[in-house]
């Protein structure tokens, strides 16, 4: 890729800067990328604990007892708990953003001008003072300032940057000015690769999920040749009625899954997120409590 090198006191042309947008150079749409609101309640929705439960459900449902299948109430909170803490984390992730200011003043073609921080090119000169973020990734081609990169290092004193010196998208000009031409724009800049990594969740690593998931599904395939033979035994046998026969059935694998457990846990690690957001701390899966 070719880089410019403009004149500090003119800036890129116009032709550049039409260039370097039909290249996709620019800040743009930069955005953390996360699940959708859909997916994190599919991810709630569909799993083989629930589908065993649903399938119970709609089997006493179908033969005319719906009042059977209250046991489902368990199921639709521990649905409503996992995606609403999923969709919260979801949404404060998506307005995670280090870069507040949302205009930036550069240099084009020897005029100063004020341009949305989306809207800044690979090369462009861009004009910072006292006061002003910078917004992206630059170095140091005519000036000096003194930079507050708190934000971004941790470092608390201000820095001295002179010409040549790279500046850090996501800090503040505290005194000085300066031009610096642009060296990486949207996704490429560091505050957006910090927040990025924010926004990014490993597969999760929950002894206590994977425990009772093992458990879950070792019950789950249990019971299935079980409850064939607990209707046998009911209809065939002790000839019930089709619909006392099903509704008994289900009735006895209910109760062989661990439906309160699961709830529990849910309950343990939402009381465990709340106490944590009480403290301004951002949990993105509950799963990750028990570390």
């Amino acid at each position: 890729m070719e880089r410019y090198q403009p004149d500090p006191g003119f800036g890129l042309s116009q032709e550049q800067v039409a260039a370097r947008v039909r290249q996709g150079l620019h800040n743009g749409d930069s955005g953390i990328k996360t699940k959708t609101e859909g997916q994190i309640i599919r991810e709630n929705v569909f799993t083989f604990f629930n589908l065993l439960n649903f399938a119970l459900a709609l089997a006493v449902i179908l033969v005319g007892s719906p009042r059977s299948a209250l046991f489902m109430g368990v199921i639709f909170s521990n649905i409503l708990i996992g995606s609403f803490q999923g969709i919260r984390a979801k949404r404060t992730i998506d307005k995670l953003s280090l870069i507040s200011a949302p205009r930036a003043t550069v240099l084009r073609a020897g005029e100063k001008s004020t341009v949305a921080v989306e809207d800044v090119v690979l090369d462009d000169v861009l004009l910072l003072s006292s006061g002003n973020q910078i917004c992206a990734d630059a170095t140091v081609v005519d000036g000096e300032c003194e930079v507050n990169e708190s934000l971004i290092t941790g470092e608390s004193d201000p820095v001295v940057k002179q010409k040549g010196d790279s500046l850090l998208s996501g800090s503040f000009v505290v005194s000085g000015s300066c031009a610096a031409q642009v060296d990486h724009v949207g996704a490429d800049n560091y505050a957006q690769k910090i927040a990025g990594d924010a926004g990014y969740i490993k597969k999760r690593n929950s002894e206590i999920m994977d425990s009772i998931d093992f458990i879950v599904k070792i019950i789950g395939f249990a019971i299935l040749p079980i409850g064939g033979l607990l209707f046998w035994k009911q209809y065939f046998v002790l000839h019930d009625t089709f619909q006392n026969s099903v509704v008994s059935t289900a009735a006895a694998m209910v109760g062989m899954i661990p439906e309160g457990l699961v709830l529990l846990i849910s309950l343990a690690f939402a009381v465990s997120v709340i106490k944590l957001s009480a403290r301004k701390t951002l949990v993105q899966d509950m799963y990750c409590i028990e570390t």
